[in-house]
């Protein structure tokens, strides 16, 4: 019982009291000092599940309007340089190792034919990541969308 008063019972009051608060919040408009249009600034909910973020109709109708998006991250070093090493062969390794000669000229093939990327940078760059990676990145190309490493 002294748990439930201690840890519970504090937690419900904070959810209570910043959901009463933080209602009409989320979605900021910047406009005046002679700004041409206003802008728009979404705030975050840095611990709420994903079932449970809901995006209001008047969000979602500013974010299809906007001409640009930008988001905040949060910058883990060490969880990123680990992702790194994840999605990438280890070092002098590369999808030719995994790969028959000619499934890898297919592969090479496609990225040249169908995003305009030379066997020469294909084998820099492209080669070296793991078959998910690199199939996250080909849709990401697909999609006309800027890739970098």
């Amino acid at each position: 019982m002294r748990i439930l008063r201690l840890v519970i019972y504090p937690v419900i009051f904070t959810f209570i009291l910043t959901s009463g608060f933080c209602q009409n919040s989320i979605l900021w408009e910047v406009s005046g000092n002679d700004l041409p249009h206003s802008s728009f600034l979404l705030g975050t909910l840095k611990f709420i599940g994903e079932k449970e973020y809901i995006l209001h109709e008047k969000i979602i109708d500013k974010l299809k309007v906007s001409s640009l998006f930008a988001i905040e991250d949060e910058v883990n070093h060490h969880a990123q340089h680990e992702l790194n090493k994840a999605i990438h062969f280890a070092k002098g390794q590369s999808l030719r190792d995994v790969l028959t000669t000619n499934e890898y000229k297919k592969v090479e093939s496609l990225f040249e034919r169908e995003f305009n990327i030379s066997g020469k940078k294909f084998n820099k760059k492209y080669a070296k990541l793991k078959p998910l990676a690199l199939s996250i990145t080909m849709t990401r190309l697909a999609l006309h969308e800027d890739v970098k490493f």
